[in-house]
């Protein structure tokens, strides 16, 4: 068996030879330490920082129109898309039979499809209150996603006692955040998956090739970003008719939809 073949658990057949995760095949190397490095490395430099309060001004959205009851509406309702693709993904887990990242990508969904009444009930309702039931599923969602890609590519810890780990950090980093008006924290967590994955895709490039849909995922995500930064640009460019931080939601539901057809094609190696 060739070493690419037997590092990601397939036969020279083609075929999956255990449900088992990827992971099992995969040993702690210089490329863990690399990622080690670099994840340290971001925390130093963002507490380095002068402490990052919450501002105000944040809550301040480009599109702020009303439809009936339903106070910023645009805002409000344009997270359905994360409740649709949260549900899609957590429909198609169900076949993921076997693999130890199972539960890893079940709380990932859960987390994406409660991104939608969170967020749903911030936009209604801005204030750094009801902001911390839109960042708490969405902390969720990013720990249980990195949890997954860490026990695929890494090292099988990762998709339960990993996991617990950095659930449990991204909770501390909102109540950080709370107790002591200091978004550094919360933001290295945020950035951690965001520098990671592309890294993970390059340092193991015999299964990068099997998750290239994450590229998408990450090119999205961050088209998402800038939209949600240009927002009131964004809704001047398009005569008004849709803000950034609305089509950021789009985008990031887009994103997650990319990694919804990367299980979906994990399902089918399995079955």
């Amino acid at each position: 068996m060739e070493p690419d073949k037997a590092q990601s658990g397939i036969s020279d057949s083609g075929k999956i030879e255990s449900a088992k995760s990827d992971s099992d095949y995969t040993n702690l190397d210089w490329r863990s330490v690399v990622l080690a490095i670099v994840s340290i490395a971001s925390l130093f430099y963002l507490f380095s920082l002068p402490v990052i309060v919450q501002s105000q001004s944040y809550h301040d959205f480009a599109d702020q129109r009303a439809m009936y009851v339903i106070a910023n509406y645009a805002n409000v309702l344009s997270n359905i898309a994360f409740m649709l693709v949260g549900g899609y993904g957590l429909w198609l887990c169900r076949n993921l039979r076997g693999l130890n990242t199972k539960l890893a990508w079940q709380i990932f969904f859960i987390g994406v499809a409660l991104v939608a009444l969170g967020s749903a009930y911030y936009h209604f309702t801005p204030s750094n209150s009801s902001l911390f039931w839109d960042r708490l599923p969405m902390t969720v969602g990013f720990m249980a996603l990195f949890a997954v890609l860490l026990a695929e590519f890494v090292h099988s810890w990762f998709a339960k006692q990993g996991l617990l780990i950095l659930l449990l950090l991204g909770f501390i980093s909102l109540l950080y955040w709370l107790w002591f008006d200091d978004l550094r924290l919360y933001y290295w967590l945020q950035l951690l998956p965001i520098i990671n994955i592309p890294l993970l895709l390059l340092l193991y490039p015999a299964k990068g090739k099997r998750y290239a849909l994450l590229w998408g995922t990450f090119a999205l995500y961050l088209l998402a970003k800038v939209c949600e930064h240009n927002d009131k640009a964004v809704y001047q460019y398009t005569a008004y008719a849709i803000s950034g931080h609305t089509l950021k939601h789009l985008l990031a539901s887009m994103a997650i939809l990319c990694v919804c057809l990367l299980v979906k094609r994990k399902v089918s190696e399995l079955l």
